[in-house]
């Protein structure tokens, strides 16, 4: 029985790019009820690469602290690359002035770690086309 609340998002793909390989994991396992397909970059150059490839890109998930490029600098290059792309931090930073400087970079929203699946969910629902 699938929950009326969880969106079903078959035909849509998120980039998740986290360089750590636990948080990868849980929001994995946190986006699996979706059906969501996921690509993971474990780093910014990583992330980029694969806007230049893959085309059908839905939604980004950004780490912002990450080695070889943070977040910010690889929001910033993906969004002169792919501007339509909505991009969402996700952050342990969470002090005042991080989600201003998430957005100043182009993340159309801003979500704290540890990460509440359901706020995940939430955020994500709002960016992601519904018209299939």
């Amino acid at each position: 029985m699938t929950d009326p609340n969880t969106p079903d998002w078959k035909d849509k793909l998120i980039l998740v790019v986290e360089d750590n390989y636990s948080n990868y994991r849980l929001l994995e396992l946190a986006l699996r009820k979706t059906n969501a397909k996921l690509h993971w970059a474990k780093n910014g150059q990583e992330a980029i690469s694969l806007c230049r490839e893959v085309q059908d890109i839905d939604l980004i998930l950004m780490d912002i602290q990450m080695p070889v490029m943070d977040g910010y600098e690889t929001t910033a290059q993906v969004k002169i690359l792919r501007p339509e792309i909505p991009i969402v931090a996700q952050t342990s930073y969470s002090m005042t002035g991080d989600r201003e400087k998430s957005i100043e970079a182009g993340c159309i929203d801003h979500i704290p770690k540890p990460i509440i699946i359901s706020d995940l969910i939430t955020i994500l629902a709002k960016y992601i086309s519904r018209n299939d």
